[in-house]
């Protein structure tokens, strides 16, 4: 029969506390283990510092010293039958044998003996419980031969229970092995909790039962605990050295805090909700808990961060095949509150199942949730509904993030199903974000708003596709404020529907405005779609799009405009996917100040949901002024510029392009030097009637008031404008 040793924590709290991380050494003179390990000795828990004790006879109450060898506040008491043992295997250090080879020990049926500490502060604690006895006194032989001396732990905190597993075995010298050396679990104190008891119990089943405790280390969590892949530490996720490997790991551990452990930082690496082949493994948030990658693990501030390639994948499944690969990477459960996740690559969910698995693959948010996605890049996720994200009568903020090369049947990378009814609608706003390569099999291959209210800001929409209507943004149902998505200084390019609308459709009381945009260049398969209906267009009675202050394509064919104009955006180089503005474009200093959308999603993180988006897709300020263009736009200077981007002023106009070679990626780039790299791209582009480009002045007189204004004509003036440019060089 074998020896079962019992080791309850009890953990709580009276008046005022004092707790901090401790170690505890149980020490027995004149034994193998006498004296107390050094403070470098981590122990299990990974905790060096100092090392306190006490004797098995040690009676009262005992203050005792924090790692810093400092009084803590913390009072320790025995509690049970003490007495003394001691034994010893071969090749221990000094440490391993002062900590372990001396104990605390009590012999008889159901005896017990414990520890009971009093003043810790309430929060999370690792608890590390020594309870193993070291050569011949571990072991006994029975019948079945030899056996070990087991120990039952369980660890409560607040008179509840919160942690069991069974300690015993073979102690192997200077090796710490959970469930033969120790116990490792999690204790949470709560507000109203007086005081935390070690007990070690000895089992009725055992002729000669024993029990006992070599040692107690308490490790104080802050609000913050760690994830890195690569740590080969203890694994507590204290810091960086001892660090989770398994972000599963951190999630629970936040989740048993209940709003003690707010924060989790994760280093570089790829992290799976499972190593099996569960399908529904999830990385589940828990409310309020802030989940920051990017890190290369050495990092002590945010701000600190490289943004390191941080991966959550749901590739559980075979290599290359998408068809056994997690429902969602993460879920947010319904009713989160300012949960926050910051830095990730998430990948490879496939929600092709029924219910909630066959909505958003990368993400699924629970109803009335509210939370923060900043800084990701969402790429090759699937669904039914929303590759990327599925929203449910959520409140969404998606900032600064990227969404790429995802699919599904409707929503290709977003899809946002609100409420035409409640006084307060379901609101998701995306915001900076750059939407591109998203495909959908029928309707909205960016992005779809169904039944409910929602903002894109600054955001980059371009090369998405449908195979029905809808190419970038697909909109339908009413909204509880009457205009169900607001669209504002964003840029809708180059997309494509099967049916109409390449860049934006509004169907079934689906309502958009469209403020301070650029929609150019979409096209749609439909053969009686116009140049008009490829751009935009609706198709229901009580459905429209309309537009204020943007460039939009064929803008003479829509009747819901104003002060909009259908004129080339001139972009830098939209064949190559890069849409900011040429020192030319009509779209400088053209906008609206009072259409500035609010930011909502506070994308430079200043905690100022009321004021107008800040900045641009590039992280420029959102108004700056251009000296050499006139101020078209409504405000007072500096105009918003029209679109995603901010035109951002040089004092060298003649920097055209890097390279003279069409072929060199550097083409039609500024690179700060003015030679003949610019002077040949400018010939190229005069030779070939780029009015985008070459179209700079209606006049070579810098007297007169048309030098260096466009006039939509390439001339002899335009030559010699960027001549006098080109001479002038930069300062």
């Amino acid at each position: 029969m074998s020896c079962k040793v019992m080791i309850g924590t009890l953990v709580s709290l009276a008046g005022l506390a004092f707790g901090q991380s401790l170690n505890l050494d149980i020490n027995v003179t004149s034994s193998p283990g006498n004296g107390k390990p050094g403070n470098s000795f981590a122990g299990a828990a990974g905790q060096p510092g100092h090392w306190d004790w006490i004797a098995p006879s040690t009676s009262g109450n005992i203050s005792l010293r924090g790692l810093d060898g400092n009084y803590a506040g913390v009072t320790v008491t025995r509690t049970g039958s003490w007495g003394n043992g001691s034994d010893s295997i071969s090749g221990a250090s000094a440490e391993f044998s002062s900590l372990m080879f001396d104990y605390g020990r009590v012999v008889g049926q159901n005896g017990f003996l414990g520890l009971q500490f009093n003043g810790l502060d309430a929060g999370m604690y690792r608890v590390v419980v020594y309870a193993c006895m070291p050569g011949n006194s571990g072991r006994y032989t029975n019948d079945w031969g030899t056996q070990y001396h087991m120990s039952q732990v369980s660890v409560s905190a607040g008179n509840v229970v919160q942690g069991f597993g069974a300690v015993g075995g073979q102690m192997q010298a200077n090796t710490f092995t959970p469930g033969v050396t120790h116990y490792s679990g999690v204790a949470r104190i709560p507000n109203d909790s007086t005081s935390l008891t070690v007990l070690s119990y000895t089992d009725f089943d055992v002729n000669v039962p024993i029990a006992a405790i070599n040692g107690v280390q308490l490790v104080k969590y802050d609000n913050r605990i760690y994830v890195r892949a690569s740590a080969t530490g203890a694994k507590t996720g204290h810091n960086w050295d001892n660090a989770f490997t398994d972000l599963q790991e951190a999630l629970a551990l936040a989740q048993q805090s209940q709003g003690m452990i707010n924060e989790i930082w994760v280093a570089a690496g790829s992290y799976m909700p499972t190593t099996g082949t569960d399908r529904t493994k999830t990385f589940t948030i828990p409310s309020g808990v802030k989940l920051y990658g990017g890190f290369s693990g050495n990092e002590s501030a945010l701000e600190q961060r490289p943004m390191a390639f941080t991966v959550l994948s749901g590739g559980i499944g075979a290599p290359f095949s998408y068809a056994d690969d997690s429902y969602h990477v993460i879920t947010i459960p319904a009713g989160s509150s300012n949960t926050v996740v910051d830095g990730f690559v998430i990948t490879q969910g496939n929600a092709n199942g029924s219910g909630m698995h066959s909505r958003g693959g990368g993400a699924f948010i629970g109803q009335a949730s509210f939370v923060f996605f900043r800084n990701c890049d969402f790429r090759q996720n699937r669904a039914t509904q929303g590759g990327a994200i599925f929203a449910e009568l959520a409140y969404p903020r998606l900032a600064n993030s990227i969404f790429r090369w995802n699919h599904a049947t409707s929503g290709g990378a977003i899809y946002h199903l609100g409420s035409t009814t409640g006084f307060l609608p379901p609101y998701m706003v995306v915001s900076n974000c750059r939407v591109f390569g998203n495909e959908a099999t029928t309707t909205g291959g960016g992005i779809v708003v169904a039944n409910g209210d929602s903002m894109i800001s600054g955001s980059l929409i371009y090369g998405n596709q449908s195979a029905g209507h809808g190419g970038g943004v697909y909109v339908t149902g009413g909204g509880v404020n009457g205009t169900d998505l607001l669209v504002a200084n964003c840029t809708i390019v180059n997309n494509h529907a099967g049916g109409r609308a390449g860049g934006l459709y509004a169907a079934a009381d689906g309502e958009i405005a469209v403020r301070n945009s650029i929609i150019w260049s979409n096209t749609a398969a439909d053969a009686q779609c116009a140049i008009a209906c490829s751009q935009a267009t609706w198709s229901d009675p009580g459905t429209y799009i309309a537009f204020d202050r943007c460039i939009l394509m064929s803008a003479g064919s829509f009747f819901s405009t104003q002060n909009t104009i259908d004129a080339d955006p001139r972009f830098v180089d939209p064949a190559n996917n890069n849409y900011r503005l040429r020192p030319n474009s009509p779209a400088i200093d053209r906008g609206s100040n009072l259409l500035i959308p609010t930011d909502l999603a506070d994308v430079n993180v200043n905690g100022d949901y009321g004021e107008a988006l800040p900045l641009d897709l590039d992280r420029n300020p959102r108004r700056i002024d251009t000296p050499h263009v006139a101020d078209t736009g409504v405000g007072t200077a500096p105009i918003v510029d029209i679109g995603a981007y901010e035109f951002v002023p040089t004092t060298c106009a003649a920097d055209l392009s890097g390279s003279s070679d069409p072929s060199d990626p550097m083409y039609g780039i500024p690179d700060g030097v003015v030679d003949a790299g610019d002077f040949f791209f400018f010939l190229d582009a005069f030779a070939s009637g780029n009015v985008a480009i070459a179209d700079l002045s209606s006049s070579s007189d810098p007297n007169n008031p048309g030098y260096g204004v466009p006039d939509g004509v390439i001339d002899a003036s335009d030559f010699f404008y960027y001549l006098d440019l080109f001479v002038a060089g930069c300062p």
